[in-house]
């Protein structure tokens, strides 16, 4: 699998698709935009990006 063309690397790509699925909170893939925007989220999961 190629690296992302954003610089994610690909075991954080997984890791916060993983969250996602898991949380379970919305099932849309365009929540992952109102995700980015959240701190507490990415603290949650604890990542920086």
């Amino acid at each position: 699998m190629r690296p992302s063309s954003k610089g994610l690397p690909v075991t954080a790509l997984f890791k916060q698709l993983f969250c996602f699925l898991l949380d379970g909170t919305n099932r849309h893939l365009v929540f992952f935009d109102d995700l980015k925007r959240d701190a507490g989220y990415a603290g949650a999961i604890e990542t920086t990006r």
